[in-house]
């Protein structure tokens, strides 16, 4: 194991005290970075890095973007959602697949940044997915920027 992961476990295990949560939660993380170190699909994850990143960054970016745009030109809901959900679920495969990076101890600047790209586009597709689903009020729609033509003798 890896020895972040050992001093983290110390330091709860010494907060909560020898016998209680903290040994629990101690046990707990090691046994799932545990299957994270060795389990097919962990492996698979590893062993085909460079394929599965040359997917999802672009996945990731594209689904986001297009998610932003079908916002802000107001596309009907189920394509909103359709493409938040599609992104969110990129989002969270990046996240997996970092953390199996993680798990193995390896922390170099690119698991950071794909961590990063992973949790903005993440917290992105969540806000277009809950925008999509909040109910439009009458109260919304007058305080928004209205685009009219000025008339000659309108007064500004």
């Amino acid at each position: 194991m890896t020895d972040w992961l050992q001093t983290a476990g110390e330091l709860i295990s010494h907060m909560f005290g020898h016998h209680g949560l903290g040994q629990d939660l101690h046990h707990g993380l090691h046994q799932g970075l545990g299957i994270l170190q060795t389990s097919a699909a962990s492996e698979f994850s590893r062993g085909y890095c460079v394929q599965i990143c040359a997917f999802l960054v672009p996945a990731n970016l594209l689904a986001t973007i297009q998610g932003l745009v079908m916002m802000v030109l107001d596309r009907p809901l189920r394509e909103r959602l359709a493409v938040g959900l599609a992104g969110s679920c990129y989002a969270i495969f990046m996240v997996l697949h970092v953390a199996t990076w993680f798990a193995v101890g390896v922390v170099m600047a690119p698991t950071y940044v794909l961590m990063a790209l992973a949790v903005v586009c993440l917290v992105m597709n969540g806000a277009i997915i809950l925008r999509s689903l909040k109910p439009r009020s009458q109260a919304d729609d007058s305080q928004g920027l209205v685009w009219r033509p000025l008339a000659v003798g309108d007064r500004l």
